[in-house]
């Protein structure tokens, strides 16, 4: 009976360890799994965030919009976002159609830049001159050929150019000099003494061949001079 007893308990004994090992094991089974889930879990949100920042970095070509050629009202718009003031849009002009006729207009560089300030004042005159059947000799390679069309150009429009932001001036405002004493040769010599005492006050803007080749053959230039206050300055300059 000892004998039956003593066994019972030892078997019961090795049933509760092997039971408790069994446990132990499940345990750490159930760890595991959650380690596991937790890495999985860890590793899809930065898959998640890897996508979305692609996403940001380089979006999809399918939803891009086609590139376009801007014109240069366009331009003024994309870059009007500057330190200095909103530059209004209906202020924008197209300096190959405004210099037709001859008009003032702003600084060439900002022109250029698109970036101008609302505060920018109209200090600059421009206007479009041409040649005929360049000097320039055929043999000329097309570098010096155009170069020389457009000095051509400059030199004979300049004189001009300074004429008629003299005429211009007078009249458009003729109620305002009637009684002025107007000297036109002391006003004009003020005029080129301003603008070739400092580089950058009066040159060329744009220039482009008018020859069917295209070779600089014969030009057109788009030529600015310039003097404080525009328009106005030269109002103040003629009544001194």
């Amino acid at each position: 009976m000892f004998k039956l007893v003593l066994l019972f308990t030892i078997f019961n004994l090795e049933c509760s360890s092997l039971e408790k090992e069994r446990l132990e094991f499940e345990k750490e089974k159930l760890a595991f799994e959650k380690e596991k889930f937790a890495f999985e879990k860890n590793r899809i949100g930065v898959c998640r965030e890897l996508v979305l920042e692609k996403r940001i970095l380089v979006p999809d070509t399918k939803v891009l919009v086609p590139e376009t050629k801007l014109s240069q009202s366009e331009l003024f718009l994309e870059k009007k976002e500057n330190q200095c003031g909103k530059f209004p849009s209906t202020e924008l002009r197209d300096i190959w159609e405004l210099s037709i006729e001859g008009n003032w207009y702003y600084n060439p560089e900002k022109v250029k830049s698109g970036i101008l300030c609302e505060n920018d004042k109209k200090d600059y005159f421009y206007k479009q001159f041409s040649n005929t059947d360049s000097y320039v000799a055929e043999t000329q390679v097309p570098a010096s050929k155009k170069s020389s069309c457009i000095n051509n150009v400059v030199f004979s429009g300049k004189p001009e150019l300074y004429k008629m932001m003299i005429e211009k001036t007078i009249s458009k405002n003729e109620l305002e000099l009637t009684n002025v004493e107007i000297d036109k040769k002391k006003t004009s010599e003020e005029l080129i003494k301003y603008n070739t005492s400092e580089k950058g006050r009066s040159f060329y803007y744009e220039c482009v061949p008018t020859d069917k080749l295209k070779k600089y053959d014969s030009c057109k230039c788009v030529l600015y001079a310039s003097y404080p206050n525009g328009e106005k300055g030269i109002i103040d300059l003629l009544k001194r």
